[in-house]
């Protein structure tokens, strides 16, 4: 009986819905924008998540000033070739072994903080590279192991795990 009243009504009221619309908000203490050239800074004191990423010439930012509809993202420089990473997770010792086109590339290590442990570059001979990587001296936990061209862009990256 209920839902047919609910029924009668909408129909009564001509089928008519109107929905709220939420724009977004902040509450904070100051902010400015300011432009010089082709140059500009924006932010808002108190923003909770931003981050601020580049590439290249490009600059992505994130978090509440984002215009709406606005593509957001930074396309990785693609990998030309293969990189076996094993065994994974391990306890002592990572092999690595990469096969590519690409030249001058830096292989580096860092941990869940993001402090980087290892920085070395890679003799890629013919367009090849195998090595190992010695994770004993290292806590148990996650790792991040990343691939770097010549610019210092990150072109691949992996988890690696490290047990006991």
């Amino acid at each position: 009986m209920k839902k047919l009243f609910v029924f009668i009504c909408a129909l009564a009221a001509g089928g008519v819905v109107i929905a709220q619309t939420l724009d977004r908000q902040v509450v904070s203490s100051g902010g400015a924008y300011a432009t010089a050239g082709n140059v500009s800074l924006s932010y808002t004191i108190g923003e909770v998540a931003v981050a601020t990423l580049t590439g290249g010439n490009l600059i992505l930012t994130q978090g509440f000033q984002q215009p709406d509809g606005a593509p957001v993202g930074i396309s990785e420089p693609p990998f030309t070739g293969s990189i076996k990473v094993y065994p994974n997770p391990t306890d002592d010792i990572i092999m690595v072994e990469i096969t590519t086109d690409q030249s001058d590339l830096v292989l580096e290590l860092s941990n869940a903080l993001g402090q980087q442990l290892l920085s070395q570059e890679l003799p890629l001979d013919g367009g090849t590279y195998s090595g190992q990587v010695d994770m004993q001296t290292y806590a148990a936990g996650n790792y991040l192991l990343y691939l770097r061209d010549s610019n210092g862009r990150i072109v691949t990256s992996y988890n690696v795990q490290k047990v006991k």
